[in-house]
């Protein structure tokens, strides 16, 4: 039994001395840690010896075991209260509620895209991006400008990519790629038509097809040599939370860095 659950369990039987000491660490800013009996004695209002008679009432042999349960478990329990945990915003959450429920919600749906991700499919994807002569990556509105932002990052590993986010254009330019090559495409749905256009396109001239999308059943999932999951929870926050993004950035990221690692390995040199 916790130190809280002693407390309240057997408050009805303490002494109206011990009781003040109780009702002190039962207020929601009762202090972490005592520093001796002497300071649990000044803020209870009660004498030292009642605070010895008090531990001893609650299963411990004395007030420095008691003191040491009780912090043990005011440390764990402050841990839990700054755990971040995701849940519904509402109209009575103050602003501080919102920034801590978003910020959860990026963390956990972080957390779920890494626990999704496919190892096998993340190793082969490392690779085929590592040793294709080209890369070409595809993508629409937010997926294009965060492709494009990860551009620069296999550009300096020496991974000859070019990013294309016109959806007119999209076919043409798959029309181009080779056996050698990769297709690469970033969809949030899956479903844009020109993207799914430019991967059958890029399959039928032989380059491997890879899609990082947050849907598994969706089309570009399916008919993708290599496919990559990013989790997204359906919440009240949506896309404005920027969740959709982060995981998108996040894989890339992760990518890059496989990569580096991958021509680190084959070129013998340190990662």
């Amino acid at each position: 039994m916790d130190v809280m659950a002693r407390i309240r369990n057997a408050y009805q039987g303490m002494t109206a001395g011990e009781k003040l000491i109780a009702d002190r660490l039962l207020l929601d800013d009762a202090p972490v840690e005592f520093f001796s009996v002497s300071d649990l004695s000044a803020e209870a209002g009660t004498s030292e010896s009642t605070i010895v008679r008090f531990s001893r009432r609650l299963g411990y042999s004395g007030f420095t075991s008691f003191r040491k349960a009780w912090f043990s478990e005011m440390v764990a329990k402050s841990q839990a209260e700054n755990e971040l945990t995701y849940q519904r915003l509402t109209s009575n959450d103050s602003i501080n509620d919102v920034r801590r429920k978003v910020f959860a919600l990026m963390k956990g749906t972080l957390e779920d895209t890494i626990n999704d991700l496919s190892p096998e499919a993340f190793d082969e994807a490392t690779r085929r991006i590592a040793s294709a002569r080209r890369v070409q990556a595809f993508g629409n509105n937010e997926s294009g400008n965060i492709v494009q932002t990860a551009i620069h990052k296999f550009l300096l590993l020496g991974v000859d990519m070019t990013v294309h986010t016109e959806y007119v254009l999209h076919k043409l330019h798959a029309q181009h790629l080779g056996k050698q090559d990769l297709s690469l495409i970033l969809s949030h749905s899956g479903e844009a038509k020109d993207l799914i256009e430019a991967q059958r396109v890029a399959s039928k001239r032989g380059a491997h097809t890879l899609s990082i999308t947050s849907n598994a059943d969706s089309t570009l999932a399916r008919e993708s040599d290599t496919h990559l999951l990013t989790s997204l929870p359906i919440t009240s926050v949506g896309d404005e939370a920027g969740v959709i993004r982060i995981t998108q950035i996040a894989v890339l990221d992760c990518l890059a860095a496989a990569v580096a690692h991958f021509k680190s390995k084959q070129g013998g040199g340190e990662p």
